[in-house]
């Protein structure tokens, strides 16, 4: 199959404020080009079409606009589509778009009839081998939906007013890290996780958030409070599976896995089990399905004094999310001191705010933390590890002594700040393998 390139790049206008957002997809190994206006996040409109005409031994491109683009569009536009052959032209838009992402698909342009021929190699593949075709024209569309989402999550810009930029503070002022354990919170841009369709055939669509380090917006540091705890949970249920249960389901995947006539004949050797069974057995069976079948409660018991064997277990049913609670009082001991922790409450409190986008249609996620526990300004190695955090609660109270007592500036005496976390990802068995290279280590306590 061909090999297509999407770039997607934004194109600030004459108009202030004002940037219109463009999708180019081109042939790598034709240099054919289709430009389409994604400015509206719902739509897809093809504004330029570029195609390579052989003429005398040499390649030429012809542009043909679609409607009537914009003098901002057209100039734009004719000035990005300078001639340049196959792979060069490529290179060309490479170098000259401002990319917002790259993504590689493989298969013809959608929406657009005739804008490459397909190689010979692709031809014989699609006449050799359907399903493989198939198996990549599915992985098309998935890769082209998973793109198309990573488009619109780009496209929702949040407002011109959010804050990603926040001071490091510290509280007390004097405290040092080097010297004196402590816990540190990094706030965090939040980075959702993309779609990967390579991750599919793994049963993982989903592809690894941005880097923390990429997206760190400020810190705080303070000290450990009294009381560390944490609590990993999983969470298991009763389950059941009499006889009967199993006969069915046994037939139910052998119908799957092998049609129909599986489906029967599973069911027949379910039924000659039965037959087979010793007279009290059968007895049994025909009472639990006679009351079964008539709505009656209880009949087997009634009658036999027995129930069918549940066969009851407790069966694994997933993990659960860990939260975590700290509680800090902070008191001021001279007037820089309190202005730190008035920025400290407002750090958090702000962080953890909605986000408005630049459009009253979407709302934006909270910025998230990471949580650590410093010993020596390291990781500490005795306590437990926290994975990246929402913050679900922020609580302060303000006269934590019990009366209302200020400063001469106003400022209070004393602050109480209860922060409650929510982790974004459960505990796996090998992030444990992680905290040392090579493998797992016991002289970590981890997570």
């Amino acid at each position: 199959m061909a090999s297509i390139q999407n770039l997607t790049f934004p194109v600030n206008t004459s108009t202030p404020g004002v940037i219109k957002t463009y999708s180019a997809e081109v042939n790598k190994e034709t240099g054919a080009m289709v430009v389409y206006d994604t400015t509206n996040l719902f739509q897809k409109d093809p504004v330029l079409r570029s195609d390579p005409v052989v003429s005398g031994g040499k390649t030429k491109f012809e542009t043909n606009f679609v409607g009537t683009p914009s003098e901002i569009d057209k100039k734009f536009l004719v000035d990005t589509v300078t001639p340049a052959a196959n792979n060069q032209r490529a290179a060309y838009i490479n170098k000259n778009f401002t990319k917002v992402q790259k993504e590689q698909i493989f298969g013809s342009v959608p929406g657009v009839k005739n804008l490459a021929a397909p190689s010979e190699s692709a031809e014989g593949a699609a006449g050799g081998d359907q399903t493989s075709g198939e198996t990549e024209a599915n992985q098309q569309q998935f890769t082209e939906g998973a793109n198309e989402l990573s488009n619109i999550n780009n496209s929702i810009k949040s407002s011109a007013k959010t804050r990603n930029k926040y001071e490091d503070l510290r509280y007390p002022i004097n405290l040092k890290s080097e010297t004196q354990d402590c816990i540190k919170f990094t706030m965090l841009i939040y980075s959702p996780k993309p779609l990967s369709s390579s991750g599919i055939s793994q049963g993982n669509p989903f592809g690894a958030r941005t880097a923390m380090n990429e997206r760190k917006a400020g810190t705080v540091v303070l000290p450990i409070q009294p009381s560390i705890t944490d609590s990993n949970n999983v969470q298991w249920s009763q389950e059941t599976l009499n006889a009967g249960e199993a006969i069915a389901a046994t037939a139910a995947l052998s119908g799957i896995k092998g049609g129909a006539g599986a489906l029967v004949e599973s069911l027949k050797s379910g039924s000659e089990l039965l037959k087979n069974a010793n007279p009290e057995l059968k007895a049994a069976i025909a009472a639990y399905f006679a009351g079964e079948a008539a709505g009656v409660k209880g009949l087997l018991t009634r009658t036999t004094g027995a129930i069918v064997n549940p066969n009851m277990e407790l069966l694994f049913n997933g993990p659960l999310l860990r939260n975590f609670s700290f509680s800090f009082t902070m008191s001021a001991r001279e007037p820089s001191e309190a202005v730190q922790i008035k920025k400290i409450i407002r750090f958090f409190k702000q962080g953890m705010s909605v986000k408005r986008a630049s459009t009253g249609l979407f709302l934006k996620t909270p910025h998230t933390f990471r949580i650590q526990y410093l010993h020596k300004d390291k990781e500490h190695p005795w306590l437990n590890k926290i994975k990246e955090c929402a913050l679900t609660g922020c609580n302060v109270n303000y006269t934590s002594a019990g009366n209302y007592a200020t400063y001469y500036d106003g400022s209070m005496t004393s602050y109480e700040m209860t922060l409650t976390f929510g982790e974004l990802e459960p505990i796996y068995d090998d992030d444990y393998a992680e905290l040392v290279p090579g493998g797992n280590s016991d002289t970590h306590i981890g997570f």
